[in-house]
């Protein structure tokens, strides 16, 4: 047996010695409330300061945390298999229920103990029935970030919409010593724990998925990179005809949540310099600075893991111009691609003192020093927001 399996067994062991699992234990927190307003004539609307200061002693989720929560959190952080985040899982929502056990609970409007805790329960054990029943959708308010902790801005629970605030301050209206007032701060003691503890189990469940997420940006943003600055940069108007051409192909809903890169792209009107192995007029050659423009082509590719090109293949029809005693100053011919980028190697036929030539050209395109694309250029090229952003 594993580490984490015996880790999880004594945790189990611990829950199920002190009695029944579902046993409600001893709120830690009342104590350290009791300690802190002793002697003190504190107003009701001042309880909510004191209950969400003693999370600073320890008493949720902390060293005088006796209720075994934290504990199960850690057991649950350290599984590895599905069976064992599963029975993690089951092991940590059993001991945050038992916190419920015995207090009045529907869920209903209001800030009465009974409404609250009615809210609270169900939410937890919707989130209990939707993380057994498989993947949870990203965008649930069940595994969003904020909707389990306490938020001390506006003193709420936001996934039960506990306001903990208005209900202390209802329910000590007859002192901060009274036994409705310390009912209301177990609850409230209760309501922050199991709020935290669920925050912290939603975390441990999307961090696989936020990683995988991480993993595919990443990757996406490498291929989108190199599409639009690496693989032989397009000009303006190749953006727009490829750009053009991708959106009749893709289907919208395909193209907001951040699509593959092409794999292939038309060349049209594209100019670079090139050199050329040009024939003399006494027969010798020579290698002459040139001007290629690729007339129509196209490149095909593959990305591989990293987001990087490979494969490349591709051809293009050229008009080459080039300035040589003994040869016509216009050339026509083939360019081939390369798979190292941005260089290309192709044919020339040409009219010369000498009769037709066949001259080796060599390109390496240049345009990626005059072309810098953007974000907002690979959203008009896609044709629309990515990822749901605007």
């Amino acid at each position: 047996m594993n580490s984490m399996g015996l880790r999880a067994l004594v945790a189990l062991a611990s829950l199920a010695c002190c009695g029944a699992l579902r046993a409600a234990p001893v709120e830690p927190c009342i104590s350290a409330y009791q300690k802190d307003i002793a002697g003190q004539s504190v107003p009701a609307d001042s309880v909510y300061a004191v209950i969400t200061r003693e999370q600073g002693s320890g008493c949720i989720l902390g060293q005088a945390d006796g209720t075994g929560i934290e504990q199960l959190l850690e057991t649950l952080r350290d599984a590895k298999t599905d069976a064992e985040k599963a029975a993690s899982r089951q092991m940590l929502f059993e001991r945050v229920l038992a916190q419920f056990d015995g207090l009045p609970s529907t869920p209903c409007d209001g800030n009465t103990i009974a409404c609250s805790a009615g809210r609270h329960v169900a939410k937890i054990r919707e989130l209990q029935q939707a993380l057994n029943a498989g993947p949870v959708d990203p965008r649930s308010p069940l595994i969003a970030q904020n909707s389990w902790p306490l938020v001390p801005a506006i003193h709420t629970i936001r996934i039960s919409n506990i306001d903990l605030l208005a209900l202390l301050t209802n329910e000590c209206a007859a002192g901060a010593q009274s036994p409705q007032c310390i009912a209301a701060v177990d609850f409230s003691a209760k309501v922050i724990r199991t709020g935290e503890s669920m925050h912290q189990l939603t975390d441990a469940y999307s961090q696989p998925i936020i990683e995988a997420d991480n993993r595919f940006l990443t990757e996406r943003d490498k291929q989108w990179n190199s599409y639009m600055n690496d693989v032989s940069v397009q000009y303006p108007w190749e953006l727009w005809l490829n750009g053009y051409l991708f959106q009749k192909a893709t289907p919208a809903a395909q193209r907001s949540q951040f699509p593959l890169a092409p794999t292939s792209k038309w060349v049209f009107l594209h100019p670079s310099p090139a050199f050329e192995r040009v024939e003399g007029p006494t027969g010798g050659h020579s290698t002459q600075a040139a001007v290629v423009a690729e007339i129509a082509g196209y490149e095909i590719w593959r990305w591989d893991s990293g987001g990087r090109v490979t494969g490349r293949l591709g051809a293009s029809l050229i008009v080459s111009f080039v300035d040589a005693r003994g040869s016509s100053a216009v050339g026509y011919g083939l360019l081939l691609k390369t798979p190292f980028k941005n260089a290309s190697v192709g044919v020339v036929f040409r009219n010369g003192d000498r009769g037709r030539q066949v001259n080796l050209a060599i390109n390496v395109d240049l345009a990626k020093l005059i072309q810098k694309y953007k974000d907002v250029d690979i959203k008009k090229f896609v044709g629309g927001s990515l990822g749901g952003q605007p």
